[in-house]
């Protein structure tokens, strides 16, 4: 889910689907989203072999991609780059494995092996075993989706963002305790 920008790694993804197909595993793949990357993704796919598999659902609302989670086995985050990765959470929340790019602030919250897998970025065949791994081990692909949903609603919480914050604000925002001078003689 997101812009269909170089950035964002659409293209290992598609990639990795290949592979997979490869291998004998095909795989159906769903990304929401458009942009300039659009017709280069599409083109990629026909020519990799999987334009039957990945399917490009567009531009929604955030309220119409919601939808997809549920339906889901598990969620592909390929970002070259990446603060934070907050669709992660989001899917994370929503009870889904996730596979991330071991990029910025993701490693923080994706623990490799305990609450989504890890793989480097602009690496379709590591994606793509990864992406096996949770296709073919359910009872694996189930222990990562209830970890990763534990940590994303008590960790990453919104109720718990806010609080952060306000808390933040308020240390910002007291007066500083005043001590007294050091006697003189």
């Amino acid at each position: 889910m997101g812009s269909l920008i170089p950035r964002k790694g659409y293209d290992v993804l598609v990639r990795a689907a290949g592979v997979a197909r490869d291998r004998g595993h095909p795989l159906d793949v769903v990304i929401v989203g458009d942009g300039p990357e659009a017709a280069a993704l599409t083109r990629l796919a026909r020519e990799s072999g999987v334009g039957d598999r990945v399917v490009f659902a567009g531009e929604m609302s955030h309220a119409e991609a919601l939808q997809f989670y549920p339906r889901a086995r598990f969620f592909v985050h390929t970002a070259r780059e990446e603060a934070f990765g907050l669709v992660l959470l989001e899917a994370m929340s929503f009870g889904k494995a996730v596979i991330a790019t071991r990029v910025g602030g993701i490693p923080e919250f994706v623990k490799h092996g305990e609450t989504g897998l890890l793989v480097e970025p602009d690496d379709p065949e590591g994606l793509a075993e990864a992406m096996l791994r949770l296709d073919t081990d359910q009872a694996f692909c189930a222990a990562l989706a209830a970890r990763g949903r534990e940590t994303a609603t008590r960790e990453h919480s919104w109720d718990r963002v806010v609080d952060a914050y306000r808390a933040a604000y308020e240390d910002v925002l007291r007066p500083p305790t005043r001590r007294p001078s050091p006697a003189t003689g």
